[in-house]
């Protein structure tokens, strides 16, 4: 009989996959080279007028990949949580829902084999169970994840595709959709990670797909994630 571990939450601010695997660094010892909060540029959701809109799109029997086909469920809160078991891979979808229809947002994937240690460094053993709950930023393109310090197999991370096409796209901020916006996409723009609340940010290696507007990381422990240049 499989033995159900206590939900380790957080409530805090924060489609198909990459054909190559994503790519990502593995839990840091320090910040030295982060960028302080001031200095980032953070992706923001479109403003018009009232507060960005998210759904779940439930993973269809049979499907490796979540469907759009699917009935979506609107997202409470800015919150959503999903049950991940060690022997039983798992999934959540989130799409933005913007004014000319759903956009997708966010897919995390999670292996069979990917959890690896609690929060408080016990290991996680087959059958066992971790409720993963992430919290979305309702004016950034931004997520936090928990519980915090949850750590994944380094040979089998939680796999992260962040979409960001229903982000606002004028990335300069000069008013105009144009070129030195595509510059700064191609260029400058990344996925960066902060560890706690109030430390620099840190920017995660991972593979960008400019024409899907999407990145996918590999993710080796919880905290939280956005996408800024």
């Amino acid at each position: 009989m499989r033995r159900a571990l206590k939900a380790w939450v957080i409530g805090a601010t924060l489609g198909a996959l990459a054909c190559s695997e994503p790519i990502g660094p593995p839990r840091p010892t320090a910040v030295l080279d982060g960028r302080p909060e001031v200095a980032m540029h953070f992706l923001r959701w479109p403003d018009r007028g009232s507060a960005p809109r998210f759904v779940v799109v439930p993973r269809l029997p049979g499907r490796v990949l979540a469907s759009a086909q699917a009935e979506p469920t609107p997202l409470e809160r800015y919150q959503a949580s999903i049950w991940a078991r060690r022997g039983r891979a798992e999934q959540l979808r989130i799409d933005y829902a913007g004014s000319g229809g759903n956009a997708p947002f966010l897919q995390v994937t999670v292996p069979a084999d990917a959890l690896l240690r609690l929060p408080d460094g016990s290991a996680v053993a087959e059958g066992d169970s971790v409720l993963i709950t992430l919290t979305i930023d309702s004016s950034l393109v931004r997520v936090k994840f928990g519980p915090s310090g949850l750590q994944f197999n380094p040979t089998s991370p939680l796999a992260l595709d962040v979409y960001y096409g229903g982000a606002e796209q004028d990335l300069d901020g000069d008013g105009d959709v144009d070129a030195d916006d595509e510059l700064l996409r191609e260029q400058r723009l990344g996925v960066w990670y902060q560890e706690l609340t109030g430390i620099p940010w840190v920017r995660v290696p991972a593979a960008h797909d400019a024409t899907l507007k999407r990145f996918s990381v590999a993710v080796f422990h919880f905290s939280g994630f956005a996408v800024s240049w």
